[in-house]
């Protein structure tokens, strides 16, 4: 499928995808469309499907040397959209009305002098759990 991501709803049925590889996308989405990019990735994966997201860490010069990179990632980014996340309160005040539950957050190659990446492993929610 050849698609814009941030044009939505994306051209894929609900609950149709077992994982989501999201290698070095998010940090292009532009920030007031994140939200609706996660709520996609939602709807597309099945009950207990998993998104894998690998995105430059925030404190990689990496981060910052790309132009083209909308907002910057934190361990703290995604827990708007995770049942026991930090910041789960605020992303429910945001209209963030759907769950992942964090199955990991850390460096890509979980080496302390790895500050290159940062890598997230999201577990859809099922509805009856929500």
């Amino acid at each position: 499928i050849e698609h814009n991501l941030e044009v939505f709803p994306w051209p894929i049925p609900d609950e149709s995808a077992s994982k989501i590889m999201a290698a070095h996308i998010i940090e292009h989405i532009k920030k007031e469309n994140v939200i609706l990019f996660m709520r996609e990735v939602h709807r597309v994966l099945k009950s207990d499907g998993i998104i894998e997201i690998y995105c430059p860490y925030y404190m990689s010069k990496n981060a910052f040397a790309d132009f083209t990179h909308q907002f910057y990632v934190t361990e703290d980014t995604f827990s708007y959209f995770c049942k026991k996340g930090k910041h789960r309160n605020y992303g429910k005040i945001y209209g963030i009305d759907f769950e992942f539950e964090e199955e990991h957050c850390g460096t890509y190659k979980e080496a302390p002098e790895s500050n290159l990446d940062i890598y997230f492993r999201l577990r859809k929610v099922p509805a009856e759990k929500a």
